[in-house]
């Protein structure tokens, strides 16, 4: 865990990669939805999203 204790000086760690987890991310055509679906895949994960916009969720796809 990285806390104030663990990390006085309130450096941040390395990101964790999540390579061989799967995440599902709701709400994920825009906003903080999106940009967690797009992190989780950069760190390794397979990433399953759902929406109510279909048209944003494909266009997603195809950004990454």
């Amino acid at each position: 865990m990285n806390t104030a204790i663990d990390n006085p000086a309130g450096a941040l760690a390395a990101p964790q990669t999540l390579r061989g987890k799967i995440a599902l991310v709701t709400g994920a055509s825009s906003g903080i939805g999106r940009a967690t679906a797009i992190e989780f895949a950069n760190r390794g994960a397979m990433v399953v999203v759902s929406a109510r916009r279909a048209d944003e969720i494909e266009a997603l796809g195809q950004s990454q």
